[in-house]
């Protein structure tokens, strides 16, 4: 990035000459994720204060699937934290509740014979006072979003 010095009417000096700010540096060689030599720098353990244990993040299986550079193993890794509740291949929904955080509540288990026939669906329920609290929060964070 280059800039040239002007004056206070945004005007180019007179004789004055493009100054380099910055250069954009090439991506590092057999980087199949083109990552920059910052972020490489600040995601090695190099820079991590001393005596600090390293991390064991090469052990989960999404980063593994990463450095393999398979992609979609990686995606799939990712989402497969031991918790999924919906299923592409059996239509379930799960309800939690607030008061009860370690159980989850089957309202749907249901699959069609044709799941390309399923447009949509809908679920009834009503919300107690602190629900439609934070169902009011949910909405007004998308807004902001």
């Amino acid at each position: 990035m280059s800039y040239q010095p002007c004056d206070s009417e945004r005007e180019l000096l007179p004789s004055t000459e493009l100054k380099e700010e910055w250069k954009l540096a090439n991506a590092p060689k057999n980087d199949k994720f083109q990552y920059t030599h910052f972020v490489h720098k600040i995601n090695s353990f190099d820079t991590a204060p001393n005596k600090l244990l390293a991390s064991d993040s090469h052990l989960r299986p999404d980063r593994y699937a990463l450095e393999q550079g398979d992609l979609s193993k990686a995606g799939f890794e990712k989402s497969s934290d031991g918790e999924t509740f919906i299923s592409a291949d059996d239509l379930r929904i799960n309800l939690w509740n607030l008061e009860i955080s370690n159980q989850t509540f089957n309202i749907v288990d249901v699959k069609p014979v044709n799941m390309e026939d399923l447009t949509d669906f809908g679920i009834r329920y009503e919300l107690g006072d602190h629900q439609k609290a934070l169902s009011h929060y949910r909405q007004l964070l998308l807004v902001l979003y």
